[in-house]
Formats: C-alpha cells, structure tokens, sequence
C-alpha cells in the first residue's frame, strides 16, 4: 500500500483553515490519494463560499474536515501571502480538474461527473472526450433539482460504489455541492469526491471564463457579475468582507511580524 500524502499546513481565514497549497502539489497529493484507493474528498472556496463559510458552521466543519480545501479565490492567495506563504497559488476547480484528467487520461483511473443540466452534461461529454479521448469515464448524471437530504438517497451512492470512479467530479454550486459530498461522503468505498462549481459549464462552453487578466487581478468575480447583475448586491457585500479581511490582516503583519499560522 502507497505510503499517506503529506497534507499541507492550513492558514485560517476567519473560521475557514484554507490549505497552504499550489495547482501542482494539490494535484500530486490527490494523485497520491488515488493510488492508495482510500475516500476522501476535496473542496475549492471562492471568496463567497468563504464568507458563507464564516457565518454557518455546518459549512465550515465540511471546509475544515476536508482532505484538501484549496484556494480558488485570489484574494484567497493574497491573504496567505500576507501570512507568509509564498508558495500558496489559486488552485481553481477548472485547472485542477483539467491537470487531473490530463494526469490520468492514459491510466487505470477513472471519472464519473454529477451536476448541472443535461444539456450542459450532454456537451460536457462531447468536449471532455475530445480533449481527453483516452479518458476512462464510467459514468455522468445531471441530478433532479432537490434538497440535498434527497439526492444523497437517490441510489447515487450505490452507482458510485459499484462503478468505484477514483475521481467523482461533483457540480453542484456552492455551498450546495460540499454538503452533499459531507452527507454522503462516509458511505463511500474508495472514490474522490471534488467539489468544483462551475466546472462543467466551463468546459462545456455554456459559461464563458474571464479572460486571464483579470483571473490574475482577483477580478473574476466581477466578470461573473457582469454576466449575472442581480448578484451585484450579494457580491458587493462579499467584496466588501474580504477587503477588510485583508485589511486586518495586513496590519496585523505590520505590527506583529510574520506570525504562526494555524496547522
């Protein structure tokens, strides 16, 4: 049997420990996780789901408990910088889940995608086989819409355990999708469970990226935004949080030093 990862150290933001991690060696620790065949799962919050994450605290147990909690957002990143941990970069759900698949498209490993529309999973299938024709992909489901109690009763655990994916691609929105991933999570046998929004409609084309400009200014959410007005209320509130966030942190870095962080 392969010998356990090691799991990076965690800095907190607020309630919410964010692993102090980077696109690659996320992608080797699950790489790794596979090998050993054991469940586990994996969790990637923007700045919105780490707002939620502060002020609801069955969300912020699934965060914590995670295997990896990665940092998507870009403020994200900037906060762990002004902890002192340089090495920390985005690690998005669109980049790991194109790093994995590019990793496993020529082995054993195998997917299985559950989210979204059919429509979106229906073109989801047509671009991933080719971009990754040598993928094994053993299974893909667009769930009804439904209260999560409902959907992790809905058989998907049986199907999980008897198709035994090693990455289970889960597409659900968040906070939605990690806590149907926590209430299904210690009934599965061997697979990963990734959390990864928006994913599906990325590489579906149904939802377009911001361009990488404005990824690497921290800007995207104001692209989505921009796609979706009526959340501008909700996003400035959020916005708003994060800057003071940082804020703090960075004045606590001036008089303090660079400080521990929580492990």
């Amino acid at each position: 049997m392969p010998s356990d990862p090691i799991l990076p150290s965690r800095y907190a933001i607020g309630k919410v420990r964010i692993s102090a991690t980077n696109l690659e060696e996320a992608a080797d620790i699950l790489l790794a996780q596979a090998q050993r065949g054991e469940p586990g799962y994996v969790c990637a919050p923007n700045v919105r789901a780490t707002y939620i994450a502060n002020r609801e605290t069955d969300y912020t147990d699934i965060l914590n408990r995670s295997l990896l909690t990665v940092p998507d957002g870009k403020p994200l990143v900037w906060y762990a910088h002004l902890c002192g941990l340089g090495h920390v970069r985005r690690t998005c759900g669109p980049d790991l889940f194109n790093r994995i698949c590019a990793a496993t498209e020529k082995t054993e490993h195998s997917h299985y995608f559950f989210g979204s529309t059919p429509e979106v999973i229906q073109k989801l299938e047509t671009e991933v086989r080719a971009k990754f024709p040598r993928l094994k992909v053993v299974g893909m489901q667009s769930p009804p819409f439904a209260p999560v109690e409902v959907l992790a009763e809905s058989g998907i655990v049986e199907e999980i355990n008897r198709l035994r994916p090693t990455f289970v691609w889960v597409g659900l929105g968040a906070p939605k999708q990690e806590r149907f991933i926590a209430r299904i999570i210690d009934r599965i046998d061997a697979s990963l469970l990734l959390a990864v929004g928006l994913v599906f409609e990325y590489e579906a084309g149904t939802v377009k990226r911001a361009p990488r400009w404005m990824q690497r200014c921290g800007l995207e959410g104001v692209a989505r935004v921009c796609q979706q007005p009526e959340r501008t209320g909700r996003a400035a509130k959020v916005f708003s949080w994060m800057i003071g966030m940082l804020a703090l942190r960075a004045v606590r870095r001036i008089f303090r030093g660079r400080d521990s962080f929580e492990k």
